[in-house]
């Protein structure tokens, strides 16, 4: 709004210099006797000609000024009765508006230019102001909104807009209504955002503070001539960007890099992705895999070395011209994984990620001898050396034994139950529909 206020003070400062400066010149000429219709006839053509090299030719548009420096009157000449041809070599320096503009306030800086030449809305001040008010007031709402519930719950960016994990929701203005803001923007046809102000500094439209880093709540709404997006956040005037800048700066959030896929164990792509794995950590040992999944951009994988079970580790690769490379390493020590994944890699698509947080739990405690003798003595195995994998986590144990068998094991009321998935996917969706973020983490994807 002060943003506003202060051009409307501007355009009105410069009418009344403009007007000042154009009542200051008719007062000159009427000080010094000059009538308009004043004219002087040559006798004949060499005459006229000396006399005009000296004399400057008003228009009705123009103000004209003598070259001798000496006479500041403005003067007048008519054309000569003869009709004769106008002298080409007469030097004619007109003092137009714009020169009355520059003499004034002085000439436009290089930048002041570029943003002169940006074709600007033809919408009314008053409609563009009533749209800025309102994407002022939308967005300090969303923004404390964000600021309040950034550590409560999981907001993170999807395609560019706020968007609550936790709930699978988009953060929208209908929703905020819902938790306080101004019942007057129901249905308000804009869109909360949620990215990096570095991305906006891109356009030169645009103001936004150097204090604005990391992702930051912005409003974007259509302007009213359909020629752009004014886009503002709580501390940042923002401005307009054109309809091609702003499909341009959403195009950078989307998310949409195909369908997320678990890969399969003995394709070519699931070997890429592990040896890059080992040349990133350079240690080319075996691994026991638990999960992997990607789309056409990024892998989530999750392993850990067969040396030592209960070292289990998370990655994200971004795939560059076919290229694997880790992105993220040590996700197995993050807590709320969706949000440190988001900020780093906003384009990410979140459904990747499996629902669990491996930080969750201490698996250095887990002891599975407790398993061992409940196989045991319930006659599915003869010995420890029967079994050639086991992992635990929560209330849950898997294992397997040298003959492929799978041992799903749940902890409930003091009694470890035991149950026979034929495989991993079994496995796997038996813990999910148990508890969605059950730590199938445990299970070999084999």
């Amino acid at each position: 709004m002060k943003k506003r206020i202060f051009k409307i003070f501007m355009m009105s400062a410069l009418t009344l210099a403009v007007s000042m400066a154009v009542f200051g010149c008719k007062n000159s000429e009427k000080e010094n006797n000059i009538k308009p219709n004043d004219t002087t006839v040559s006798e004949n053509n060499d005459n006229s000609n000396e006399n005009t090299q000296d004399k400057e030719t008003s228009t009705d548009d123009d103000f004209v000024i003598t070259d001798n420096e000496q006479n500041s009157n403005f003067e007048t000449i008519t054309e000569n009765n003869n009709d004769t041809t106008e002298n080409k070599n007469t030097s004619k320096q007109k003092f137009s508006l714009h020169d009355a503009l520059s003499k004034i306030f002085g000439s436009p800086t290089k930048n002041e230019q570029h943003t002169a030449s940006v074709e600007k809305p033809t919408v009314s001040e008053e409609v563009q102001s009533s749209e800025w008010d309102a994407i002022d007031a939308i967005s300090a709402f969303a923004d404390d909104y964000y600021t309040e519930n950034y550590s409560k719950t999981r907001l993170v960016t999807k395609n560019g807009r706020l968007y609550n994990k936790a709930s699978e929701t988009y953060i929208d203005v209908n929703y905020l209504i819902d938790r306080g803001l101004d019942e007057s923007y129901r249905d308000y046809p804009c869109d909360i955002l949620l990215i990096d102000p570095d991305d906006l500094r891109e356009f030169d439209s645009l103001s936004i503070k150097n204090a604005e880093k990391n992702l930051t709540v912005f409003v974007s709404v259509k302007s009213s001539d359909q020629k752009g997006y004014m886009i503002a956040s709580a501390n940042s005037a923002g401005g307009i960007i054109t309809d091609d800048e702003y499909n341009k700066l959403m195009y950078k959030y989307s998310q949409n890099h195909g369908t997320p896929l678990d890969i399969n164990p003995y394709s070519e792509k699931y070997q890429d992705i592990l040896g890059f794995i080992k040349l990133y950590e350079g240690v080319y040992s075996d691994y026991f895999v638990r999960s992997m999944k990607s789309d056409d951009k990024y892998a989530c994988v999750v392993l850990s070395p067969t040396s030592n079970i209960n070292d289990v580790r998370q990655y994200i690769l971004v795939n560059e011209n076919n290229f694997w490379e880790v992105a993220i390493s040590d996700l197995q020590s993050v807590s709320r994984v969706p949000v440190y994944v988001n900020e780093k890699l906003p384009d990410f698509n979140l459904d990747i990620l499996p629902k669990y947080e491996i930080s969750s739990y201490n698996l250095d405690n887990y002891n599975p001898n407790d398993i061992y003798y409940t196989l045991i003595k319930n006659g599915y195995i003869q010995g420890m050396t029967d079994i050639v994998y086991i992992a635990g986590a929560g209330k849950y144990y898997y294992a397997r034994d040298y003959k492929k068998n799978c041992y799903l094991l749940k902890y409930d009321n003091n009694v470890w139950n035991i149950y026979h998935p034929a495989n991993y996917k079994e496995a796997y969706e038996m813990m999910i529909k148990d508890d969605s973020f059950a730590p199938t983490f445990i299970l070999l994807n084999e």
